[in-house]
């Protein structure tokens, strides 16, 4: 597993395309490594492995209340100096 980056911000573009009449840029920022954790990535289908109550749990957390994770249609970059 390559090694991830934990020092300073993340900046993340995110083009949402969840809504075809209203797509939308946004940008997220990352600000401490408590908000990113490894995923288990299966090498055959490329779908994460990670037992997903478990990453629910970390989400809801991590926002300091229960949450509802809906998926979205969106292509994300990782903006890097």
């Amino acid at each position: 597993m390559a090694e991830q980056d934990t020092s300073g911000d993340w900046l993340l573009l995110i083009l949402d395309q969840s809504d075809r009449d209203d797509p939308r840029w946004v940008i997220a920022r990352v600000a401490g490594s408590a908000d990113v954790r490894p995923a288990q990535i299966d090498p055959v289908s490329r779908r994460w492995t990670d037992d997903w109550p478990e990453v629910a749990d970390w989400v809801a957390e991590r926002a300091g209340r229960p949450v509802s994770l809906v998926p979205v249609s969106a292509v994300v970059w990782r903006a890097r100096s």
